[in-house]
């Protein structure tokens, strides 16, 4: 994986962990990074400290120092790549005024984020898996993804509406939203040769504007 640069690291660390930009908490950042391409790479079972040490030829102790446990490592890979999209989302937000524009815009977001960092999705497919299988995952599966329904209701919800639609319906078309980008990432992940993500964020586009369509007069 690329190092990002410094410039955009830096809040990231103060928001996922309170990282200062000391030795000790580099290091733990390249820990990190190593327990998310072990994660995507070879998935949950390969990931122990053994491995993790050999990736960042450091000592197996300084690993369990900074990450006593496989869970304490899942958790912040996973905090650490959903802080990352979350970054890039409020960034494309930012610069959106009207409902259309907002929705589109998270819906790029999306795509830009796992264009950027292919293994982060890696991650966040392999965390849909484990949340539906692995129950200590489960919990967290589901308030990522209830986050991201509320902030595609809350875009919903400001466009205007056709006549007699409610929350419900508001609802399940943020999660069929949802789902529809889970299952573009898959598709994304999964074609070979690796497809070009501007061009199939312009097919999410028609399809998700289609589905807002539902509640939108």
């Amino acid at each position: 994986m690329k190092a990002k640069p410094k410039s955009k690291t830096e809040p990231l660390f103060e928001q996922i962990a309170e990282f200062k930009q000391s030795k000790a908490d580099m290091r733990r950042m390249v820990i990190l990074n190593a327990v998310i391409d072990c994660l995507a790479e070879d998935g949950l079972h390969s990931l122990t400290s053994l491995n993790i040490s050999k990736r960042t030829k450091m000592l197996r102790s300084h690993i369990n120092y900074y990450f006593p446990n496989q869970e304490k490592m899942v958790g912040a890979a996973i905090h650490y790549v959903v802080s990352t999209g979350q970054e890039i989302t409020v960034a494309h937000l930012a610069v959106a005024d009207h409902p259309e524009e907002r929705l589109l815009a998270h819906t790029k977001a999306t795509f830009t984020w796992f264009e950027r960092y292919p293994k982060h999705a890696s991650v966040m497919l392999l965390l849909h898996y484990y949340g539906s299988v692995l129950p200590p995952y489960r919990k967290l599966n589901e308030q990522i993804f209830m986050a991201g329904v509320s902030r595609l209701e809350a875009i919903l919800g400001s466009g205007k509406l056709k006549k007699g639609v409610g929350k419900k319906q508001i609802n399940d078309v943020a999660k069929k939203i949802r789902h529809y980008l889970v299952g573009a990432l898959t598709h994304a992940i999964m074609v070979e040769p690796p497809i070009h993500y501007n061009d199939e964020f312009h097919r999410a586009e028609r399809i998700i504007l289609s589905l807002a369509a539902e509640v939108w007069a």
